[in-house]
C-alpha cells in the first residue's frame, strides 16, 4: 500500500517549528545573559550590602499545584544575609536554562536537516543520542543543583521542620530513555537508506 503525505504542508510545519525554535535559542540566550549578570553581581556584591529584614514581612503565600500554603510571619525574625541564597539561585536558574537551551540546539538542528531532505542523517541519529543522554544526566544533576538552592533557603530561614529528599526526576529518565530508542530507530532508518541508495 502506498502511503502519501502533504509535502507542502509537512514543509510548513518544519520550517514553521525551525524559525520558532531559532528565534527562541536567541531568546533564551538574552535571558541567560541576563540570569548570568545578576549571578555574578550576586557573587561579587560586598556581603553587608545583602542584609534582609525578615521584620518587614507580613505574610508569605506558597502555592503548589492546586493547594495555597500560608506561612506565618512570627517565623521570620531579624536579620539574615541573602548573598549565597541569590547565588545559589543564580546557578541553579543557569544551569536550568543551560540544559533546555542544550535541547532546543539540538531539536532545531534535526529539524533544519529534516528541511534539507536529510532527516535519517548520521549528524541526527548523533544528536538524538545526545538529548538521550543529557536528559539522563539533567535527571541527577538538575535535582541535585535545585535542592542545594531549596537547602540553602531553609537554612537560611531556619525551617527546621522542613526537609528535603533527593531523587531521581523519573520523567527525565523516561524521556531520556524514550529519545535513546528513537535513536536507534533513527539510526537503522539510516541503514536502509543507505542500503537503499547503493541498491539503486
Amino acid at each position: 500500500m502506498n502511503k502519501t503525505i502533504n509535502k507542502k504542508r509537512f514543509d510548513n510545519i518544519m520550517k514553521g517549528t525551525h524559525v520558532f525554535l531559532s528565534w527562541s535559542v536567541r531568546a533564551l540566550y538574552v535571558l541567560m545573559g541576563f540570569v548570568l549578570i545578576g549571578f555574578l553581581v550576586a557573587l561579587f556584591i560586598p556581603k553587608d550590602l545583602m542584609n534582609f529584614d525578615l521584620d518587614n514581612i507580613e505574610h508569605i503565600n506558597i502555592q503548589l499545584s492546586n493547594v495555597l500554603y500560608q506561612i506565618d510571619e512570627s517565623l521570620f525574625t531579624g536579620i539574615i544575609n541573602v548573598k549565597w541564597t541569590l547565588v545559589l539561585l543564580g546557578f541553579m536558574a543557569l544551569a536550568n536554562l543551560a540544559f533546555l537551551q542544550f535541547v532546543m540546539i539540538y531539536i532545531r538542528n534535526i529539524l533544519r536537516d529534516t528541511i534539507d531532505q536529510n532527516p535519517f542523517s548520521d549528524n541526527n541519529v548523533n544528536r538524538l543520542k545526545y538529548i538521550g543522554y543529557g536528559y539522563l544526566i539533567a535527571s541527577v544533576v538538575l535535582p541535585y543543583i535545585n535542592n542545594l538552592f531549596f537547602w540553602q533557603l531553609i537554612h537560611q530561614l531556619d525551617l527546621f521542620e522542613a526537609t528535603i529528599n533527593f531523587s531521581i526526576h523519573f520523567q527525565s529518565v523516561f524521556m531520556g530513555v524514550i529519545i535513546l530508542i528513537l535513536a536507534n530507530i533513527f539510526d537503522y532508518g539510516s541503514y536502509l537508506q543507505e542500503d537503499h541508495d547503493m541498491t539503486v
